[in-house]
């Protein structure tokens, strides 16, 4: 398959800086040979290459040095702010060790974090999606845990009262037709 114009120029920079395996510079190599356009575009690269190198070799004047110097000093000093006699006199803390003055970050900061975001609302989707995929994928079975929880409760016949002198046993646990008490096996 011939190489294209358009795919050298996408590979071309790939090609300048020497990044590509030599399967594939091979063929890029031998359509640059014989394309005076793709020549001419390999050149004008190469050129601006070298001109951004010489100029990025070259050391500051030393009055553009001095004046940015002069004023990252004068930002410092004008950030730096005023100590007073009791906090000059405190000893330094050692980098690393927070400061008596600082509190850590609250739950809230913490909360806030870089990932907590986006994972509490993932988890908020899977909820979401499995209550839905429960009640869509399995619609007759909703309809039927609906139809039960309306029906009325069967009526209780009186217990007989016991003979005198007897005491009655609890009965069993009362039985609700609600379908979110059930257990699955009973459903």
């Amino acid at each position: 398959m011939a190489i294209r114009c358009e795919d050298v120029t996408a590979r071309l920079l790939e090609l300048l800086y020497e990044e590509l395996p030599a399967g594939e510079r091979a063929p890029l190599q031998a359509h640059i040979d014989g394309c005076a356009r793709c020549q001419a575009e390999l050149a004008s690269f190469a050129e601006t290459r070298a001109v951004a190198r010489r100029a990025l070799d070259e050391p500051p004047p030393a009055r553009a040095r001095a004046a940015i110097l002069q004023a990252a000093a004068a930002h410092a000093a004008a950030a730096k702010p005023s100590v007073a006699p009791a906090a000059a006199a405190a000893p330094a803390t050692p980098p690393g060790k927070p400061r008596a003055t600082e509190t850590p970050p609250s739950f809230w900061d913490r909360l806030r974090g870089r990932w907590a975001l986006p994972t509490l609302a993932t988890v908020g989707a899977i909820a979401v999606f499995l209550l839905a995929s429960k009640l869509l994928l399995e619609p007759n079975k909703a309809y039927e845990r609906g139809k039960e929880a309306m029906q009325p409760a069967p009526a209780a016949e009186a217990p007989a009262a016991p003979p005198p002198g007897q005491v009655q046993k609890p009965s069993a646990p009362h039985r609700t037709n609600a379908w979110f008490l059930k257990m699955p096996s009973q459903a």
